[in-house]
Formats: structure tokens, sequence, C-alpha cells
């Protein structure tokens, strides 16, 4: 008899632990701005990088003007096959904020759009292994950056995540979501969330080859899906190696962690005035799909290189 209770309190326990690990997949976040007329509800496991200081720089469009970009936050989450990417900005130039942020995205489909004081561009790329749709929109003195791929635009996850966009508290998208009944929020202000702890190491330039050719084996056979970059932001410049004349490239071996967060980054070879540090933070906001090996989602690590020079960047 004690054998039978034993085996029926672990059979409960166990349906319970199943219970709250569904319920605990079922939470995401409402992020808020400060005067929460931006929201948009992300999954519960995202993360959080922080740059307050910004950067400051003087533009030509088509004559001498400065933008001031500071309090950025920047959140990224992954699940069920969809990757997220919320970036947020404080700007001294609305327009030119919206110039910058536009010039890198003339090759993609876009539309221009204008909803509840807010305007923006809407921009969407289809490849064949490969959907994905970024919005950039602003009001009075922010800009945000909302970003999500997945491997087709029918993920429920992906399409829940734009569904929850809403502006001055009123939904940007009539989209429905099948998932919209099952997840339930919480709400958090962006600029209270804290940084995530992150892993860098220093390695050797020769684990380049090596790194190369193992990624390159784990994507080739049939059963696999490859991994896919989805985004790949570019690293800014500084002041410091502009002055320094300090050009050249730098390389970062990447785990591609299977949880969808970039998992740890080891510096191969870097460049000093802060050029190292700028592509670290660049390399930690590529969204991207992980590789799946026998249906499976699996880790695996990638070089990436960043090059700089004088009157540009990557």
């Amino acid at each position: 008899m004690k054998k039978i209770s034993c085996s029926l309190i672990f059979i409960i326990l166990f349906v319970c632990a199943i219970q709250a690990q569904t319920a605990e997949s079922l939470t995401w976040i409402r992020i808020e701005s400060d005067t929460k007329d931006f929201s948009i509800a992300v999954p519960s496991n995202y993360q959080v990088l922080e740059d307050e200081k910004g950067f400051e720089n003087q533009y030509d469009v088509p004559k001498k003007r400065n933008l001031k970009v500071s309090n950025i936050r920047y959140v990224t989450a992954f699940e069920n096959g969809a990757s997220f990417l919320i970036e947020s900005y404080k700007v001294n130039d609305l327009a030119l904020g919206f110039w910058l942020f536009n010039l890198s995205k003339s090759n993609e489909k876009s539309a221009e759009f204008s909803f509840n004081e807010f305007s923006g561009r809407t921009f969407t790329k289809e490849n064949s292994d490969s959907y994905t749709l970024e919005i950039i929109v602003g009001s009075k003195d922010r800009i945000y950056r909302i970003f999500g791929g997945a491997r087709n635009q029918n993920n429920e996850t992906l399409r829940h995540f734009f569904a929850s966009l809403k502006l001055n508290d009123k939904k940007f998208f009539t989209l429905k979501s099948s998932l919209e009944e099952k997840i339930k929020e919480t709400s958090a202000l962006i600029s209270t969330l804290p940084e995530t702890p992150f892993t860098v190491e220093k390695g050797k330039k020769e684990d380049v080859k090596k790194t190369d050719e193992k990624s390159r084996n784990e994507s080739a056979k049939k059963e696999n899906k490859k991994l896919v970059l989805l985004y790949r932001p570019l690293a800014r410049y500084t002041d410091a190696a502009r002055n320094s004349n300090t050009q050249g490239k730098i390389s970062l071996r990447i785990t591609f962690a299977e949880t969808g967060n970039i998992e740890k980054i080891t510096i191969l070879s870097g460049l000093s005035g802060g050029l190292t540090e700028n592509a670290i933070r660049s390399a930690r906001l590529i969204r991207f799909l992980p590789l799946e090996k026998d249906n499976k989602l699996t880790t695996t690590e990638k070089v990436v290189e960043y090059s700089f020079s004088i009157g540009g960047r990557i």
C-alpha cells in the first residue's frame, strides 16, 4: 500500500511540475515606455542590454545637423522558433533619427505609416529559410525598433508578438493570435529592466578555421536546418579610434545557443579605441534561428568579423 501511495504522490508531483512549466512558458512581460504610450509583450525569458550614454554624430542631410542618441535599451527574446528584438532610443532630433535608422533598410520592402501621433515605417523580408518583419516608429523624443523573425510567417509566437504591439494604448495590428487566451501578461517599464550578465572571453586567432569547419559540417547534413542570421546590426566607430587612425578587423567566435540567445563571445582578434567593445555589443544583438539537428534545436559556434575603416563601418 505504501508503494502505491508513493507512486501516486510521485505522479501528482510530476503532473504539477508539468503544469507549472506550462504556465511559466505562457507568461509574457508587457514592456512599456515610461509614458506608457508604447508597449509590446515578449516571452519572460528575455535578455537586456543597456547603453545609457549612447552616441553623438554630425550628418549632412542636406545641412549639418547633430544627432544625440541616449538612454538606449535593447531587449531580446526567443521562443517556439521565433526571435525578437526591441530597441528604445531617446533622440534630440526625431527626423534625423528616422533618416539614420532607415538608412540601412533601402533594399527591403517598406511602407510608411502614421498611427495615433506616431509615425514610422515597416520593413519585410522573406527568404527561402526565413521571414522577418521590422517596425521603426517614433513619437516626441523617442524612436523604437521592433524586430521579429521565424522560419516562416505562419509562426504563431511571431504572430502573437506583433499582435501585442500597442501605441497610445491601441493595437497597431488587427492580427488575431491563437495564443491570446493562453498567455498571461505582467508589465514592466523598459527603463527599469536590469542588464543581463554576459560572458566574454579571450581566445586564439588560429581557432577561426576550426570553428568555421565545425559550423559548416553541422549545417551540411540533410536532416539539419541551418543556423540563420536574421539580423546583424552594425558596429559603431568611435571618436577615439578615429582620432588614433585605428582601422582593421575584429574576429569574434560566437556561441549561438539552442535557447535562441547569444550565450558567449570569444575575442579572437580585437582593436583598440573602444572598437572591440562596440563589436561585442553589436554581436550580442544578433538575432538568429538556432541550428536544428534531427529536429532538435542545437547550440553551435560561428566566427563573425567586423571591419572598421576611417569614414565608414562594417
